[in-house]
């Protein structure tokens, strides 16, 4: 693993996230997903400035930029937060996402590290160490422990949420993700909305050249192709109080995927409130307790039977 500090990062990095305003009225495409989208659910704008002003503690000089649709609005945000239009299919979610980057990149200054990331996601350290690596594109992957813990499919092994471009290789990753994107039109229409985009991921780098590897660095398509500790830099916490406790396995970046969402304040309180004193962001412990206290009788339940078995393991003779 890369050795990190959490010291202010030099690199020019630019942050790029995707959001778009999505209502079930508009996307008929994703009725089933409509829970984890529509923003009169979750506080979306909360948890963009969440996000940006975690990697700007961290990354003081970079670019904070929203890829986004053309009718989208966002009132909340600071002015320093840049917006990158372009007309996009709510229907094709997920594909119209990976188009949107695509050519965002194309324009993005030549000289900037670019991390196309979720907007569900808190930084928690200097990533400038990432980029003091020889590589054309990276992503973060599951080990089989992550994929049982995270109920996750093989075919979502490699993971869409967080990709680092390298300034030096544009051109290359460019073309891997066009790839990428004739992959995802030829084989997973079916998942245009969503998960489609990792399924192409794993069919453009190779199924087997995948998990066949013996390294965390593969070649496929005539790119460098670096592959990150899913639980240091894409982790994503069990639903589940004991979570809380511990931020991880020296995470530097914690995703809040699907219904971990509503623990994004918490986490943001109990681990960033102290080092970024942003008054503009107000979640008071009434709130934190209000999350929390549904999992209390789960966690309690769990601690009671871990310490059954413990007890009973040396009757039975079990180290």
């Amino acid at each position: 693993m890369i050795s990190h500090a959490n010291t202010v990062g030099q690199r020019m990095i630019t942050f790029a996230t995707f959001h778009v305003n999505v209502k079930a009225t508009q996307s008929s495409g994703l009725t089933q997903l409509r829970k984890g989208l529509d923003s009169n659910i979750f506080d979306y704008e909360s948890m963009i400035k969440m996000f940006f002003t975690s990697a700007k503690h961290f990354h003081p000089e970079c670019k904070q930029v929203i890829i986004t649709d053309q009718q989208s609005t966002f009132t909340q945000l600071p002015e320093d937060i840049n917006f990158y239009r372009i007309e996009l299919d709510t229907n094709q979610l997920m594909l119209s996402r990976l188009m949107a980057q695509i050519e965002f990149l194309k324009q993005c200054p030549l000289d900037q590290d670019v991390v196309l990331i979720d907007s569900d996601i808190l930084i928690l350290g200097n990533l400038d160490p990432i980029f003091e690596q020889e590589f054309d594109i990276a992503f973060t992957c599951l080990d089989p422990e992550n994929k049982k813990r995270l109920k996750t499919s093989s075919e979502h092994a490699i993971n869409g949420g967080v990709i680092f471009i390298h300034h030096t290789q544009r051109v290359r990753a460019i073309a891997f993700l066009e790839k990428v994107y004739i992959c995802y039109q030829d084989k997973y229409m079916s998942y245009a909305a969503w998960l489609g985009d990792q399924c192409a991921l794993l069919s453009t780098v190779g199924a087997q050249r995948f998990y066949s590897r013996t390294s965390a660095r593969l070649y496929a398509e005539n790119t460098q192709i670096l592959l990150f500790d899913f639980d240091v830099y894409n982790f994503s916490p069990k639903k589940h109080i004991s979570s809380f406790l511990s931020r991880g396995n020296n995470a530097l970046i914690i995703h809040f995927r699907g219904k971990r969402k509503e623990f994004m304040p918490l986490y943001w309180r109990w681990y960033l409130s102290r080092q970024i004193p942003d008054h503009t962001i107000h979640y008071s412990w009434f709130f934190a307790i209000k999350t929390i206290l549904p999992l209390l009788p789960e966690f309690i339940i769990k601690e009671s039977e871990d310490r059954f078995k413990r007890s009973v393991r040396p009757i039975l003779g079990k180290k």
